[in-house]
Formats: structure tokens, sequence, C-alpha cells
């Protein structure tokens, strides 16, 4: 496992690793290496020492370190995903997925698990109940929930990345590719693009028309105060999540409204700082 800088050197590398598949840079500055042939998770500081690590898995592909300290850990070989505490207790798991690859929790405290046997890809909740999945994929290795509300999934097989909608409807795709991996979103930079970004999101979602030009046209006032005029922007995407949310539950999902109040708070958040 390497770290190389801008101009390609390493300046970090991780040796005698067995089979890894996955990497986090955590936000101590430790490693979270995956690896797959070992059966087990580690985490390591600048050293390369071994600080914590979960043995004794099944062919552990992916591992994501969680916002309250526990790692998420999906096991390929027992067809599983598991929580796991500092202490390596299993805290939760979701069972008789066959052949899970990556999973990733959610904001809404959901996980969305890519399963490569079986080829879907799913959303559980904290019970293990599915609550959204798409199916007929071939070999799926990554999925990821974007703002939009819409899902970005890798199918290797079929060497392509589709974004799929709520209703499993491809709205986006870029064929071609080979042996994929991961696939990520890029995120705008500037709070322009954001809000164009937002404002196809709006569009994506198949509103009535008065609906969705009084939402367009909230963010179209954002978009043109943005430059001069700082706190009216701010204002105006106020205004915008305001009417978000009195469109939840009658014109608008709980997840659909989630995803643009989190888009325009981050907005929010951009021009504030």
């Amino acid at each position: 496992m390497i770290e190389v800088d801008s101009s390609g050197g390493i300046v970090w590398q991780k040796t005698g690793l067995s089979g890894p598949t996955d990497v986090e840079r955590l936000a101590n500055g430790n490693t979270l290496i995956t690896e797959y042939l070992a059966n087990r998770v580690i985490e390591v500081n600048s050293a390369g020492g071994i600080v914590w690590q979960k043995t004794g898995l099944n062919q552990p592909y992916d591992a994501d370190r969680l916002a309250d300290g526990n790692t998420l850990i999906t096991e390929h070989g027992s067809n599983r995903v598991i929580e796991v505490d500092a202490g390596g207790t299993i805290t939760w798991q979701t069972t008789g997925v066959i052949g899970p690859y990556d999973a990733d929790r959610l904001a809404s405290g959901n996980t969305l698990i890519s399963v490569t046997l079986g080829g879907f890809v799913v959303e559980v909740n904290n019970a293990g109940t599915w609550v959204w999945y798409r199916a007929g994929l071939y070999y799926p290795v990554d999925a990821e929930r974007l703002a939009s509300g819409n899902t970005l999934i890798s199918e290797r097989n079929l060497k392509r990345v589709i974004e799929v909608d709520n209703s499993g409807g491809i709205v986006w795709q870029k064929t071609g590719l080979n042996f994929i991996g991961k696939a990520h979103r890029v995120q705008p930079t500037t709070p322009e693009a954001a809000i164009e970004s937002l404002m196809t999101a709006v569009k994506d979602l198949g509103l009535e028309d008065g609906i969705e030009n009084s939402l367009i046209s909230k963010l179209e006032n954002a978009l043109k105060s943005v430059i001069n005029d700082r706190p009216s922007a701010e204002g105006q995407l106020g205004s915008f999540i305001n009417e978000v949310e009195a469109l939840r539950g009658d014109k608008l999902t709980n997840e659909d409204a989630d995803a643009l109040i989190a888009a325009a708070q981050a907005i929010i958040d951009k021009l504030s700082s």
C-alpha cells in the first residue's frame, strides 16, 4: 500500500500485506487497511505499526471507520456485513447477502451494500429490512448514494458505471471501462456549480411544473446573488429549504426532501465559511 505526492513520489507505504483490497486514511492520520488473504482489517500508524485490528474474518473486501468509532466490514466469504466496536465485538450485522463486496453507512443510518454474486445493490435499515434495491446487475463492486438521492453503481462485468434513480431507472452511464473498482461523483467546488447541480437534481425528480418552477426560481435567484450578495443568496437558499420541507410527505418523499435540503445546506455552509 503506497501514498504518492502530486509528482508521483512515494511519501508513505506499508509493505508485507496479504491481498489488500481497501484502504482508508482516517481523521487521526492512521490508515485502515482490509487484507482479503489475511482475513483481517488493520489500522496502522504513520510508522506502519498496527494499533488496532479485527482478525478471524472470512474474506473481507471492504472496511469503513464510522463516525462513532466503530468499523463497518464487508465479509464476502460469510455473506454478511458487520459493524464492530473498538474491542472487536459485533454490534450490528446483516446476513444473507450472497458475496457482498462493499458497504457504506448512509446519513440516514441505513447501509448500502453492493452484492457481487447476487447481482444487486441493496439498502437495509438497522433491523436488516430491505428498503431499496436494484437488481439485474452484473458483478456490482461499488455503490454510492448521491446528494440527489440517486445511486452510482460500478458494474465490473459490464464495464460500466451507471446512475440510477429511486425506481432503478438509468439516468446516466459511462461504458467501455476496464476492471472497474470504486466510482465517486466529484462534488462541485464552487457555490455556483453546486447551485447548478442542485437545479439539475430538482429537474430530475419529475415534479409538477408549478412546484418545479417555484423551486428552480429560488435557486436561480440564489445563483444571481451568490457573486455580489452572499447574504441574500443564503436567504434564498433558506427559502428553498423551507419550501422543500413543506412539500415533504406530499409532493416529495422523505428521502428526496432530505437530499435536497442537505445539498442546499451544504451550499449555505460554503457561502458562510
